[in-house]
């Protein structure tokens, strides 16, 4: 086989390293670049059938049905007095498994400004710890096995640092993000 295209080679007058020879790889090779360019965007633009994804899910339209009080829900919600809502409950774990790298578990807590949270904090801890916030007055030591319930109230928007004060060095530490949730708007 390899014979017969040495033959045709030479019939044609092109050798392995003649100009036609490369040009014409080069083209096939071009060639097939642009088709798997072409592919890939097809690919990555999507071309199927269904609703565009933008990220955000997908939301239905809300239908209304002929004659529907639509502002009921807003009236009721206006005139309806809110009822304290309970505090809501967070963990934080203390994962000492490595003894050179102590990590607080999540490192970093959201909280919203004027909302109540009881946070329990040691979970998993096999050493004296502490979880200070000297920003908002948090200061507890938590023992071999502890587990503390901390219940703070936001009252300042900011990022605040959880510190564990024995371990600071070894990297213990995480961060309280405070936000101020935004105004609903107005219609």
């Amino acid at each position: 086989m390899l014979a017969l295209g040495r033959i045709w080679r030479r019939r044609l007058g092109l050798t392995p390293t003649s100009p036609d020879r490369v040009v014409g790889w080069r083209f096939v090779l071009l060639a097939v670049l642009l088709v798997m360019c072409i592919a890939a965007l097809g690919a990555a633009c999507g071309g199927g059938e269904g609703p565009a994804k933008t990220g955000r899910g997908t939301n239905p339209t809300p239908t209304w049905e002929k004659g529907a009080p639509v502002y009921s829900l807003i009236a009721a919600t206006a005139t309806t007095p809110s009822a304290p809502s309970a505090p809501e409950e967070l963990t934080v774990k203390i994962d000492d498994s490595d003894l050179l790298a102590p990590v607080f578990e999540p490192i970093k807590l959201t909280l919203q400004v004027g909302k109540t949270y009881r946070i329990n904090v040691g979970e998993g801890g096999k050493q004296l710890h502490t979880f200070t916030v000297s920003e908002m007055g948090i200061d507890e030591t938590i023992a071999k096995g502890e587990v503390k319930m901390i219940e703070i109230t936001p009252d300042t928007t900011g990022t605040f640092s959880i510190i564990c004060l024995p371990h600071e060095a070894s990297g213990m530490l995480g961060t309280i993000l405070v936000y101020k949730p935004a105004a609903p708007a107005s219609h």
